[in-house]
């Protein structure tokens, strides 16, 4: 599977989908597509290249570490869903001017 071909849609007969290929990569292709689409991938090293691609991008999505946003900033986002919504900030407390 090309670039091209993963850009354009196009797929060749006999090549997995490229969400195939993310699913075997994070382990959630479902067993009855699983041995197929490993054996497109000893076919093809174009599609075992692209399999690598998706093991690496799950690999680095999975040691991402979580952040906590600012406590400014959440309590922006707060004020502004506030405005939109009408709604009270969690906890119950005004944060408002007033």
């Amino acid at each position: 599977m090309s670039r091209a071909t993963r850009f354009t849609g196009f797929r060749p007969a006999g090549e997995p989908l490229e969400g195939e290929l993310a699913a075997l990569a994070d382990g959630s292709l479902p067993e009855a597509r699983r041995a197929a689409v490993e054996a497109m991938v000893e076919r093809s090293r174009v599609v075992a290249a692209c399999l690598a691609e998706q093991r690496l991008a799950v690999a680095l999505v999975r040691s991402a570490a979580v952040v906590k946003a600012p406590a400014g900033l959440r309590q922006i986002v707060s004020s502004q869903a506030q405005r939109r919504t009408g709604a009270r900030p969690a906890g119950g407390r005004d944060r408002g001017g007033s």
